[in-house]
């Protein structure tokens, strides 16, 4: 029996939730298009959000690069998760070291 690869590229509905504080933590959700040349697009609220991404397996990992056409040096974010049919479930980290932007994200293909 062939294995075959779930189509990671795509448009995906994607919620983080990053852990800003213990009693309010911060819901955002956006859109995020997932390129055959490895790379993405969110466009948040105008803002366009780019990066790379590399699919491993079962697992989907990418990375901001660019928020708003600027190099992203502050935040540093980086998502990893797992699929189970048309859903990535993982975390997100700043990987700099802040308390912030840390969280879980959820991603739905939209079909």
């Amino acid at each position: 029996m062939a294995i075959i690869p779930f189509p990671v590229v795509g448009n995906w509905r994607i919620t983080t939730v990053f852990n800003d504080t213990v009693d309010d933590p911060n819901y955002d959700h956006a859109t995020i298009t997932i390129n055959p040349d490895g790379t993405f697009l969110v466009l948040e609220d105008g803002t366009p959000i780019t990066g790379r991404w590399v699919q491993i397996a079962g697992m989907l990992m990418f990375k901001v690069l660019n928020i708003d056409s600027e190099p992203d040096t502050s935040i540093n974010l980086v998502y990893c998760g797992n699929w189970s049919g048309t859903t990535i479930n993982g975390i997100v980290s700043n990987c700099s070291g802040f308390d912030y932007w840390n969280g879980v994200f959820t991603m739905h293909l939209i079909l």
